[in-house]
Order: structure tokens, then C-alpha cells, then sequence
């Protein structure tokens, strides 16, 4: 059995940063590899695959250096278990408080006019701890996905110990190597079985304000609290410049690409160096997605006036949502929402956007017919 494919598998297959550099540590301390501190995220990845074929390893230093892996995981979980839940008491607290000053701030306007300033100013006052309660959200939504794609990695791990405790005791090497053939492919099954949604957000300065934050929110809640949740990964990334979406594709690999924010006729917004707006050519955006068209399933350009670039991208991708006018922003929230809660609920593509659409018209009855999403179906032949 090579034991060294096996946990390379097992590297290829880890979703969280933390996780890699549990693993890290855990050759380190079984003194199999001396790591690079420097290095982050995909650079580990590569490093220890790299590392791995130059190591010693056997099923002893293996296991050891699993356990070793899992404690210091399962260490890091718990710590960002503690701090989420106390950032989301901080929240719950910063709410109650706001509550609290308003409610203060219209007793003394209402029953203590000659102080009615002091008033106003302890009713506006309450701007500060709302600011804080969204930060805390945020900061905790954030983190809550962390420590899904945390625990799945714990399992994995775990998984792969108790394989290789099992081998010890097969004295067959053509069961052993039968053994870990399949635990690959059930690694592989699960990796291929999740479908990852990159969402990006572009509000540049100088255009008008849209509600993003809530857009994704409602994604996510949606998702997680679906029927197949375990099917779907989440990543976001705001304030998106071109590079960014490049970079995201490749660390990421996406099944599903979403797109919130700006588009106008021939191309769609995403920000400068300097936070304005600059538009991306349906020609440089094709091109980009003819790249990731091995992975890239469905595109959705949640923006005014993207079936222009839907068009392009279509070229490659087989299914692309796009809107042909200016869309409510409203609208583009209730479509997102109704489309990724069919998704969740194990729907297709084509019948998720139907639902999509029926959100959007229950709360706007009376939207033109041209101004609804279009979906697009196309790709390589």
C-alpha cells in the first residue's frame, strides 16, 4: 500500500487553511518535515504534498501525526466556538441596548418636553451600538462558515486514522492496497458530491448604495437551513476588483459563481485600486470563464443589464443567469433567495430559476416581462 498517495488524497481533499497548517504541524512534531512558517493557504497545500513524497512515512508515524493534527484542530475549533458565541452575545446585547436608548429617548420627548433635545440626541445615539451589533453579525457569520468547513476537515481526519489503525492489521498488501483505493475514492466521492458557490460583491463608491450584505445573508441563511446544507460550501468575497475574481476561481474552484452588484449596458462593475467603479469587457470575462470551464457549472450576474456578458459567458458555461435591464434591488434579492432555496432543497438549475422568478414576481406582480432574469443554457459542445 503507499501509504504517501494516501495522505496526499487526504491533503488535496482538506478544506480549511487551519486544518493544513494542523497537518503541518503534526509532520513537524513527528519530525517527518520541517515546514516553511511563511507560507499560507494554497502555498502550504503544495508544500506539504511536495513534503510528503521526501518524508519516511509508515502507518506509526502516520497515525501519530494524525492525532497530533486532529487535538490541535479540534483545539481551534473550540477557541473560535468560544469567540463566536461571545461575539454573538456582544450582539444580542448591542440590540438590547439600542432598544433600550430609544425607548429612553421617546419617553423623554413624550413626558419631558423641556428636555425633548436630550432626547433626540439619546434616540439618534443609538446608531453606535446598532453599528456594532451588524459588525459583531457579520463577524460571526463569517466565522460560523469557518467552523463548518473546520468540522468537516475533523471527520476527515478522523476518518483517515481509523483506516489506517485498520491497515496495521492486514497482513495482505493487495487487501491493504484494495483498503485504501477505496477510502480515496470515498474522499473523492465526497469532494465531488460538494458544490462550492463563490459569491462576489462590487459596490463601488461612486455608485448607488445596494443592499449586498443582505443579499448574501439571505443566501446563506437559505442554505443552511436547507435539506441538503452538506451539499453546499459557501465563499464570499466583497469589494471585488478583476484580479479578485481571478484569484478566487483559482484557489476556489467553483461550481457555482455568483455576481452582486453593479452592471451597465456592455459590462459589468467591479472596483479599482481606488474603490471606483471600472467595467469588465463581456470579452475579458468570457475568456476568464472559458479558462474555468472544467469546474464552473452555472454563472449568475445578479446586475443591471448583464445578459450582454451572459451571452459571452455562455459561450462556455452551461448555464448563465444574467438580467437584460435595470433590475430592483429588491428584486435581485428575492430572486437569489428563492433560486438558492430551490437549489438547497435539491432542485436543478432550470427549476431553481423558475423559482427564482416566482419570488420575484410575488413581490412585484406588475415587473415587465423584459425586465425579469433570463436564464441561459449553452457551454462547450
Amino acid at each position: 500500500m503507499d501509504i504517501k498517495r494516501v495522505f496526499k488524497t487526504l491533503i488535496e481533499n482538506i478544506e480549511s487553511d487551519y486544518t493544513l497548517e494542523c497537518l503541518e504541524r503534526g509532520l513537524y512534531e513527528t519530525k517527518l518535515f520541517t515546514p516553511s512558517f511563511h507560507s499560507r493557504g494554497f502555498e502550504i497545500r503544495k508544500e506539504l504534498i511536495e513534503g510528503i513524497s521526501r518524508t519516511d512515512l509508515d502507518d506509526t508515524t502516520g497515525i501519530k501525526s494524525t492525532k497530533i493534527s486532529k487535538l490541535n484542530l479540534s483545539k481551534i475549533y473550540r477557541n473560535i466556538q468560544v469567540m463566536t458565541n461571545r461575539v454573538l452575545y456582544l450582539s444580542l446585547i448591542s440590540i438590547g441596548v439600542s432598544l433600550a436608548l430609544i425607548i429612553v429617548g421617546l419617553f423623554i420627548i413624550i413626558f419631558a418636553k423641556s428636555q425633548a433635545k436630550l432626547g433626540i440626541i439619546i434616540s439618534f445615539s443609538t446608531i453606535f451600538p446598532w453599528l456594532i451589533s451588524i459588525t459583531a453579525f457579520r463577524y460571526y457569520r463569517n466565522e460560523n462558515l469557518k467552523l463548518q468547513g473546520i468540522e468537516r476537515d475533523i471527520r476527515t481526519i478522523a476518518k483517515f486514522g481509523l483506516f489506517l489503525e485498520m491497515t496495521r492489521y492486514i497482513s495482505d498488501e493487495r487487501q491493504k492496497s484494495k483498503a485504501a483505493e477505496n477510502f480515496e475514492n470515498e474522499i473523492d466521492r465526497k469532494r465531488s458530491s460538494v458544490k462550492k458557490i463563490l459569491i462576489l460583491s462590487a459596490n463601488p463608491e461612486n455608485t448607488d448604495r445596494l443592499r449586498l450584505d443582505k443579499e448574501i445573508r439571505e443566501i446563506e441563511e437559505g442554505l443552511n437551513l436547507s435539506v441538503y446544507r452538506e451539499k453546499f460550501q459557501i465563499q464570499s468575497k466583497w469589494a471585488v476588483r478583476f484580479k479578485d475574481l481571478r484569484r478566487a476561481l483559482l484557489k476556489h474552484k467553483p461550481h457555482f459563481v455568483h455576481f452582486a452588484g453593479h452592471g451597465e449596458e456592455g459590462s459589468l462593475m467591479v472596483e479599482s485600486d481606488e474603490g471606483v467603479a471600472v467595467p469588465i469587457s463581456p470579452k475579458a470575462l468570457s475568456g476568464l470563464f472559458e479558462i474555468c470551464s472544467d469546474h464552473v457549472e452555472c454563472v449568475i450576474l445578479n446586475a443591471c443589464y448583464s445578459a450582454l456578458q451572459a451571452d459571452a459567458i455562455n459561450m462556455h458555461i452551461k448555464y448563465v443567469i444574467g438580467m437584460p435591464g435595470k433590475i430592483n434591488d429588491q428584486a435581485a434579492i428575492e430572486f437569489a433567495v428563492g433560486f438558492y432555496d430551490a437549489l438547497g432543497a435539491g432542485n436543478t438549475v432550470e427549476k431553481a430559476f423558475k423559482y427564482g422568478c416566482n419570488a420575484v414576481e410575488q413581490v412585484f406582480p406588475n415587473l415587465p416581462e423584459h425586465l425579469m432574469p433570463v436564464l441561459k443554457k449553452g457551454g462547450k459542445p
